[in-house]
């Protein structure tokens, strides 16, 4: 999906936005926040969602005006900007979907219950209108044999890849910084080696293009 930044409406991957008051002789916040949108990124290996949500973001691209008494400024990450991710990989769907044998089984021969004329018409082999042990255990197993082709149709597809803040509180950075300036900006604020981060357990960095919205 499209998103518009709060303040100039361009479209974006994410943006962050402040208005200030002038009173006083001084500048009163009085509106603030950011997107917090999930976004897609592509390169020649393929695709990954990323949730910008509690990201360090350093970003090339603020404007900031006034108009009379107020004071405006947005900073925006572009769907043509070439981003470099630092957070934790992770994968779901596909083989690592969460699936369970007991609920769906259950919830399969619920419905079954409930059109009894097709579940009659599917099971009752002596016509008498009615389940036996023997034709309701015929039921389960064909109810167990459609739950597990399902779940295998499901742990065929390929998973999801998403990059989102590390649960161990390790860095979560999204930038458009070319890669000097980033290292050099992070080795400022932070204190810290970059390359020592960039090979750590779940900090993986992606250079990769934002070419279009999910």
């Amino acid at each position: 999906h499209q998103v518009l930044s709060k303040l100039s409406g361009l479209p974006c991957v994410w943006y962050r936005y402040s208005v200030e008051q002038r009173r006083n002789q001084r500048w009163h916040s009085i509106d603030s926040g950011q997107s917090t949108t999930s976004f897609v990124l592509r390169d020649s290996s393929g695709s990954c969602v990323v949730d910008p949500h509690n990201a360090q973001i350093m970003t090339t691209r603020t404007d900031r005006w006034t108009q009379g008494e107020y004071r405006f400024s947005e900073t925006l990450l572009l769907a043509q900007d070439t981003l470099y991710v630092l957070g934790e990989l992770r994968t779901s769907g596909g083989a690592h979907s969460a699936l369970s044998t007991r609920q769906d089984l259950g919830t399969l021969l619920g419905d079954w219950k409930r059109d009894q004329p097709a579940l009659l018409t599917r099971f009752d082999l002596d016509g008498n209108g009615a389940l036996d042990t023997k034709e309701w255990e015929l039921a389960r197993f064909a109810a167990q044999r459609d739950v597990r082709q399902r779940h295998q149709a499901v742990q065929s597809q390929p998973g999801t890849l998403s990059v989102r803040q590390p649960e161990d509180g390790r860095p979560f950075l999204i930038s458009n910084l070319p890669p000097e300036r980033l290292a050099r900006r992070y080795l400022v604020w932070n204190r810290v080696n970059v390359a020592g981060l960039v090979v750590s357990g779940v900090g993986l960095m992606y250079c990769l293009y934002c070419l279009g919205w999910r």
